[in-house]
């Protein structure tokens, strides 16, 4: 395992499933601090649980209460609609 990003920071944004879930897996792995974001709070749970448990530092949100999703929408974007 490389530590080209030792001492760096990343946040990964759909960080629970899919792509974003590798991302935030191989960004730790490579010695960054990972937040995951994720609509889905318990799917960002696991995949930092999943890197603490490789010795790699991260921490969870959930996406629509983190501080920078309400910066987004306060500057006059409308959130997405389902």
């Amino acid at each position: 395992m490389s530590l080209r990003l030792q001492g760096k920071r990343a946040v990964v944004t759909g960080g629970g499933s899919g792509i974003g879930r590798g991302a935030a897996l191989k960004l730790a792995a490579e010695g960054a601090q990972v937040g995951v974001l994720d609509v889905n709070l318990d799917a960002a749970q696991q995949v930092v649980d999943k890197i603490q448990s490789a010795d790699g530092s991260a921490g969870p949100s959930q996406a629509s209460r983190h501080p920078c999703v309400s910066l987004v929408w306060s500057s006059g974007n409308q959130p997405p609609t389902r």
